[in-house]
């Protein structure tokens, strides 16, 4: 289960997020995948944590095409996930690089089992 709270609006564009993952409360141990939505889970991860331990750690994340991000919770418990988005990448093409866009942090708050 997942429910996001203040998502942040990204413009046309963009094929990444710099974000950093909060994993908080784990009541077991495991690790946090991020990808993105309609895409097949990475065995990337991008956060590991232990039982009762606080975790983070940044993350490029690819996005859908309409800006979302799925995350996976591979413990047997319950965390709560912080997901504070730093910036935005947007594509390139022949002519013109890909450009990274700073914002202002927008934290976006997940509970995952």
């Amino acid at each position: 289960n997942r429910s996001y709270e203040n998502r942040p609006e990204l413009p046309r564009g963009v094929t990444a997020v710099a974000v950093t993952l909060t994993v908080l409360s784990p009541t077991g141990s495991g690790s946090l995948v991020a990808w993105a939505r309609g895409t097949r889970r990475p065995a990337t991860v991008n956060v590991g944590f232990t039982r009762n331990s606080a975790a983070a750690d940044l993350a490029v994340v690819p996005v859908s095409r309409t800006g979302w991000i799925d995350l996976y919770n591979d413990s047997r418990g319950t965390v709560q996930v912080v997901a504070d988005v730093t910036g935005y990448y947007t594509a390139g093409s022949a002519g013109q690089p890909g450009s990274y866009r700073p914002v202002r942090a927008s934290r976006v708050v997940a509970c995952c089992r």
